[in-house]
């Protein structure tokens, strides 16, 4: 087991939120500020942790550019979405995460999940957002 996987793994992230991304040079931080769940010997989730940040470094193939340019983002309603437009979004948004995958065989974590949006609820809106985020090269968690 690589030690992206075994970092992610660590923690359970369904049902949890992204509560904001941010870009700094070949790192995207991701802040969970409600929290993530420990996990038990058997997988299972445990206790909600506050206040933590993910970070992932990611391998950066041209001088001049940032890891914003190893983000996919592609919404069910609408098909890609630009990256800066998702990350704004964000900033009213909460993502609510459904599931989260890691492939070692080619360095992809994919997060699905949806815009954590009462209102949309209400009016029978779901829109399923895939975030795909290649070239992964470690996993680290922080508090906040």
């Amino acid at each position: 087991m690589t030690d992206i996987l075994k970092s992610i793994f660590c923690y359970g992230f369904h049902d949890t939120d992204i509560n904001s991304i941010t870009i700094k040079d070949d790192e995207i931080i991701i802040y969970f500020s409600d929290g993530l769940y420990t996990l038990d010997s058997e997988k299972n989730e445990n206790k909600l942790l506050h206040n933590l940040r993910m970070i992932v470094k990611t391998k950066i193939f041209h001088e001049g550019t940032d890891a914003t340019d190893n983000i996919n983002v592609w919404d069910s309603r609408y098909g890609d979405v630009d990256t800066i437009d998702f990350l704004n979004k964000l900033l009213t948004s909460q993502f609510g995460i459904d599931n989260l995958y890691y492939s070692p065989f080619n360095s992809t974590i994919l997060i699905d999940g949806f815009y954590n949006n009462e209102s949309n609820f209400k009016k029978g809106i779901f829109q399923k957002i895939i975030i795909l985020i290649e070239n992964c090269l470690s996993v680290k968690y922080y508090e906040n």
